[in-house]
């Protein structure tokens, strides 16, 4: 298993990055369970939520697995995957990619309303529910 900020992304291809936009406020939550909770890249398993009662979610620091403070880390996850999205648009624009215009579209919609409370508690739920739904058993 890969240290949590270890995560590789490399799997993911420009058309995995579409195919995760176009799902605009369901695109952070689709990020983080196709890069922790791929069946294929097992090594990415790197992070869950044992009890969804609790305040902690468990991580894996590349040597054993450390309780966290939940709501920090889901701001953590909210805010990086927003941000590898957001510079996979940018890489593409600069190495003049033809990436699907109503994928980036929708993605941008999601970027307009991204600190807005509501949307973001309700993004923040299914990221939640994500880790808890494929906790290590």
């Amino acid at each position: 298993i890969l240290a949590y900020d270890k995560t590789d992304l490399s799997h993911l291809t420009d058309k995995d990055f579409e195919q995760i936009m176009k799902k605009c406020y369901k695109s952070v939550p689709s990020l983080i369970e196709k890069t922790h909770f791929d069946p294929l890249r097992p090594e990415n398993k790197n992070i869950y939520i044992s009890n969804i009662k609790q305040n902690f979610v468990m991580k894996y620091n590349g040597e054993k697995w450390i309780l966290c403070n939940k709501d920090e880390t889901l701001d953590d996850l909210y805010e990086n995957s927003s941000n590898i999205l957001e510079d996979k648009i940018e890489n593409w624009e600069t190495n003049k990619y033809k990436y699907d215009n109503d994928a980036v579209d929708k993605f941008y919609k999601f970027l307009d309303n991204k600190d807005k409370d509501n949307i973001k508690n309700e993004i923040k739920d299914d990221i939640k529910l994500i880790l808890y739904n494929n906790k290590i058993d």
